[in-house]
């Protein structure tokens, strides 16, 4: 029932003043998808993190307190993980414990599509000191195809991917 309340969520703010829309990139190719930053504005155009977005002037919504509590809850999970498995006591050393200030929600129709592609507009600084950026993807098995981003909707067909950073 979490998923549900994720995907209901991300379907106001998409609504609302600074939700989705479809951007495009430099060459004026339009994504296959519509998108929505919470927290800071990605323009895949310029490539950067700003607090509006240039096509609309629009300021995104701030990411709700659930999501932040997803982060912290992987986080901490894997801190668990690495303190089991590598036998080290200080986990926050491998992975730093982090409060989001982007999460990027894609949106997909039944024809929308993301290539495979790697993140690499983090800063040089985030980086070097290794950072995550955190995935939360709500998946069905029925758009297992479609791999790991997604959700599936018998009644709607429709796709949705969400990143926190």
């Amino acid at each position: 029932m979490f998923q549900v309340k994720i995907v209901k969520t991300c379907r106001e703010l998409g609504l609302g003043p600074g939700g989705f829309y479809r951007p495009s990139y430099r060459d004026g190719a339009k994504l296959h998808l519509q998108m929505m930053c919470l927290g800071l504005n990605w323009d895949p155009e310029t490539r950067k993190y700003e607090d509006r977005r240039r096509v609309d002037g629009c300021e995104p919504p701030g990411i709700p307190c659930e999501f932040n509590l997803l982060v912290k809850r992987a986080i901490q999970d894997a801190h668990a993980l690495i303190r089991t498995n590598c036998n080290l006591s200080n986990a926050e050393e491998v992975i730093p414990v982090i409060s989001p200030n982007i999460c990027i929600v894609n949106f997909y129709t039944t024809s929308g599509r993301l290539g495979l592609h790697q993140d690499r507009d983090e800063s040089t600084e985030s980086l070097r000191k290794g950072l995550p950026v955190v995935s939360i993807s709500v998946v069905t098995l029925q758009n297992s195809c479609m791999g790991i981003r997604g959700m599936w909707t018998k009644h709607r067909k429709l796709y949705w991917n969400q990143e926190m950073y």
